[in-house]
């Protein structure tokens, strides 16, 4: 029923909990299958079945699940799936893929990587930091600075994913640059912004650690409360 429903993009509206949302039908049967909605009473496939379902997300044509774009952040660099991949990115335009691409570090991807980085969207913006985060070519250092030097500044209004993306997409580059764009936090004067840069700085430097940030490391000053809650997500969270 599953593979039957991927490309069924009608919507229905869903009650989960406290929460209500319109949700594709595919994506439905697909959080179902995987067992997303535990308190619903039907079989789940299990992880061999799952991976051939991934694997149609990618290669079915035409897909436009949420699911497949969930899948294309996951995904591992499979040298066999290079090409489908880019294809989903230049003729499909999903900038997930972008993503998925950069896993695979090649130069002729950058540009997609560079354009992300520009769009005049944040949600757009997060992506393109999340593919700097696999693929920190030096190309994209200049258009991190500029990103962090509006960041910076702010002292409200904060996109906490995107500012936690930047940060880690920093620390890729591992050298004293990178370093003094950490460092540029412990001049911040609004006292909520500094904390707020320093709790992102501390769960990049640690997700990433290198001998480089280490003095930064040794300045961060993190509350006892949100040092406790930044060790939780370190170990499972993914963005």
């Amino acid at each position: 029923m599953l593979i039957n429903h991927l490309n069924d993009t009608a919507k229905i509206s869903i009650l989960y909990c406290d929460d209500g949302y319109d949700q594709r039908v595919g994506d439905f049967y697909y959080t179902v299958a995987t067992g997303r909605y535990d308190y619903v009473n039907a079989l789940k496939i299990s992880e061999r079945e799952r991976s051939t379902i991934d694997s149609l997300l990618i290669f079915f044509p035409g897909v436009r699940l949420e699911a497949k774009s969930n899948v294309l952040l996951k995904i591992d660099s499979i040298t066999g799936y290079y090409a489908r991949i880019r294809q989903i990115a230049t003729v499909e335009k999903n900038d997930n893929a972008v993503v998925a691409l950069a896993k695979f570090q090649r130069s002729r991807d950058i540009p997609l990587i560079s354009y992300l980085l520009q769009s005049g969207v944040r949600a757009t913006q997060y992506l393109g930091l999340r593919a700097v985060r696999s693929f920190p070519d030096s190309t994209f250092f200049p258009l991190i600075d500029q990103m962090h030097r509006i960041e910076i500044k702010r002292t409200g209004g904060f996109d906490y994913p995107h500012l936690r993306m930047l940060y880690q997409a920093i620390v890729q580059y591992k050298n004293e640059k990178a370093k003094m764009l950490l460092e540029d936090a412990f001049r911040i004067k609004d006292e909520w912004a500094r904390n707020l840069n320093e709790e992102m700085i501390w769960f990049a430097i640690h997700k990433f650690p290198d001998p480089v940030f280490n003095s930064v490391s040794q300045r961060l000053k993190i509350a006892d409360y949100s040092l406790e809650e930044l060790k939780k997500e370190l170990n499972y969270l993914d963005n």
